[in-house]
């Protein structure tokens, strides 16, 4: 039996949630694909929503949802993108408070 994929999926606003869901959907136990959604923050920003929060209308914890209760089946990286090598098929990473630098493979 062959390996899954290795997806990678750089920044967590709505496109790349909404590619890591639509993967998580078409193949719910993640036997064609291995899938990670890489971003800088560890929650998404629901951006519309955000001149109610400037009015006082709301709160600003309603307009961000963490992303790993948004992605069941994704793995998270938390992480800058410094490098892609499409040769190599690598993306490098640089976590933003350890500044520890990672390679990731697709």
């Amino acid at each position: 039996m062959r390996a899954p994929a290795r997806i990678v999926i750089l920044g967590g606003g709505f496109a790349g949630v909404s590619v890591a869901r639509e993967f998580e959907r078409r193949d719910p136990r993640g036997r064609r694909a291995s899938v990670t959604l890489i971003s800088r923050e560890n929650f998404t920003l629901f951006t519309p929503m955000l001149p109610e929060v400037a009015a006082g209308r709301i709160e600003s914890r309603h307009v961000t949802e963490p992303l790993r209760s948004l992605l069941r089946g994704t793995k998270f990286e938390l992480g800058e993108i410094v490098g892609i090598d499409a040769q190599a098929r690598c993306v490098t990473t640089r976590h933003p408070l350890t500044h520890d630098e990672k390679r990731v493979e697709y």
